[in-house]
């Protein structure tokens, strides 16, 4: 990756690998703090050399035009086709108010004792669900249920094989539902 500016303009060459895996050359962050600059007033994005990439180079990439929008340069891109189209489509839709996700993560500690106080009450909730069933079946074997066998097939067969239809009919439903409203949300974002 090469940074240069040429007068009032700031060129960014990407090249090489940009992966999860890797982190940013340290040219990336020259560039973005180069937006900054007031002698630039025009940005221009290039890729040279480009091996493999994923969702990290889109990402500078996206900070990049940010940046550059936020004090209102031009920028020209003479990236790969499918990289513009990425890009472009980060800027499709504009984020809604209050949707970005807060930054305020509970440290190890906080996060181990609200999971150690949150097990108590579920370990009770368990061990009453399996005492009961231990005690209803020992009580079917004894002869003491208070559920007659036939009574018991009957409740069986009514929530088994004579709810198929109604089931179904809603799961049918449901489905639409659900396809209908992810083509809407979808088309939010260009698919």
């Amino acid at each position: 990756m090469t940074v240069s500016v040429q007068g009032p303009l700031l060129r960014v060459s990407v090249g090489g690998r940009w992966n999860l895996d890797e982190p940013w050359p340290l040219e990336a962050m020259a560039a973005l703090s180069q937006v900054a600059d007031q002698r630039i007033r025009e940005v221009r994005l290039e890729s040279a050399d480009l091996g493999q990439w994923d969702s990290t180079l889109l990402v500078f990439l996206v900070q990049m035009v940010k940046a550059a929008r936020a004090r209102e340069l031009p920028v020209h891109t003479e990236l790969p086709e499918g990289l513009e189209r990425l890009i472009k489509l980060a800027f499709a839709v504009p984020a809604k108010a209050g949707s970005e996700r807060s930054k305020t993560d509970a440290g190890f500690v906080t996060r181990v004792g609200e999971s150690v106080l949150a097990l108590p009450p579920k370990i009770a909730d368990f061990l009453n669900f399996l005492g009961e069933i231990v005690l209803s079946i020992w009580r079917l074997f004894l002869g003491r249920a208070k559920m007659r066998p036939m009574d018991l097939f009957a409740a069986m067969h009514e929530c088994g094989v004579a709810a198929l239809p109604i089931i179904s009919l809603t799961s049918l439903l449901f489905g639409l539902i659900l396809a209908f409203v992810g083509a809407v949300q979808l088309t939010q974002f260009g698919a």
